[in-house]
């Protein structure tokens, strides 16, 4: 996969939600978030990285026949709020 040189941080920080939420045998199957905060619910549903995703287009000017999804490219996952990151056309938008 080529991954552009400013999108570098997004797999580690994928990886590092995922292994933070994944049970570990040696904590009793339970995992480093469900330790801290008493509750192992993944926010979102898992991912592959990189994987294509369609994205709902929410503006007002689209017509009975235009497309309502935009294809992008699955990045991660938003730190400040329940959603994704995608990349569309190279740019990071979080939903």
């Amino acid at each position: 996969m080529n991954v552009p040189k400013f999108l570098w941080g997004e797999p580690v920080k994928t990886a590092t939600y995922l292994i933070n939420h994944m049970p570990l045998r040696i904590l009793d199957n339970k995992s480093p978030v469900e330790l801290l905060l008493n509750s192992n619910d993944f926010i979102v549903a898992p991912k592959v990285f990189g994987c294509v995703c369609f994205v709902h287009d929410y503006r007002n000017d689209v017509r009975k026949f235009d497309p309502r999804a935009v294809r992008c490219v699955f990045v991660g996952y938003s730190p400040t709020q329940k959603g994704y990151c995608v990349g569309v056309h190279l740019n990071i938008v979080s939903l």
